[in-house]
């Protein structure tokens, strides 16, 4: 069904659904609906460039979700390495930065779209955080249903350590990370502050989701709350 998925998405038609059914189906058409609204928007301002760079952004995003799952299927295990490097695609890292540079209005001009497609530095080690934090908290869940394609499970078979061992080093690699997103931002010159600032509230956001209490994955938690306090019930200043 995942490889329907991806047929259909990559060829961007939203009256083409091929063999798609049931939630397959729902989904393809949300996405179309969802795009739709983004092209009369963008068109409307003389941006469709933006529309372009998003869409593939979010073929890239299935392109490597289904590879993730034919490696959780199939017998052959990637390298730690390779399966981040994918995975922190597959999970929506410069896709969601995209769709904030979007957000941005004319301040989002086409070279840091461009910039963004050419995965700088600063944006594929925030791709690597975002999969190690979500990893570590969904590692139980994810082996307990069979589901193999996950870095902590990768790490560990690959460097033959304990799990206790394997969520030490990935600290040491986000807090790494943390480093590397400050310095990049620092001598990255040619990029508007404001398009930098996305980067850095990407990278805070992750702080606030991937907490002891998981709170991406638990939605009906504190995630719901967040939101409420912040665009239902703000603070006025």
């Amino acid at each position: 069904m995942s490889e329907l998925l991806h047929s259909s998405i990559n060829r961007w038609d939203p009256d083409y659904m091929g063999k798609l059914q049931g939630h397959m189906k729902t989904a393809f058409k949300f996405v179309m609906c969802v795009y739709k609204e983004y092209e009369d928007i963008l068109r409307s301002q003389g941006r469709l460039f933006v529309l372009e760079e998003m869409i593939e952004e979010f073929k890239i995003l299935v392109r490597t979700n289904l590879e993730l799952v034919n490696w959780a299927r199939g017998d052959n295990m990637p390298s730690f390495d390779e399966y981040l490097e994918s995975g922190g695609a597959e999970i929506g890292t410069y896709a969601t930065i995209t769709c904030s540079i979007m957000g941005l209005g004319e301040i989002g001009k086409k070279e840091a779209f461009e910039w963004v497609r050419s995965r700088p530095k600063v944006a594929q080690v925030l791709a690597a955080k975002t999969r190690l934090m979500d990893d570590i908290t969904d590692y139980e869940e994810d082996i307990g249903k069979g589901y193999t394609a996950n870095a902590l499970n990768y790490y560990i078979k690959q460097h033959g350590v304990t799990e206790e061992e394997a969520i030490k080093e990935f600290d040491k690699m986000i807090k790494d990370i943390n480093k590397i997103v400050n310095e990049e931002c620092l001598k990255t010159t040619h990029i508007s502050r404001r398009v930098l600032n996305q980067i850095i509230n990407y990278s805070r956001s992750l702080d606030v989701l991937y907490t002891s209490d998981d709170v991406y994955n638990h939605r009906e938690g504190m995630l719901k709350e967040y939101i409420t306090t912040l665009l239902v019930d703000p603070i006025h200043l």
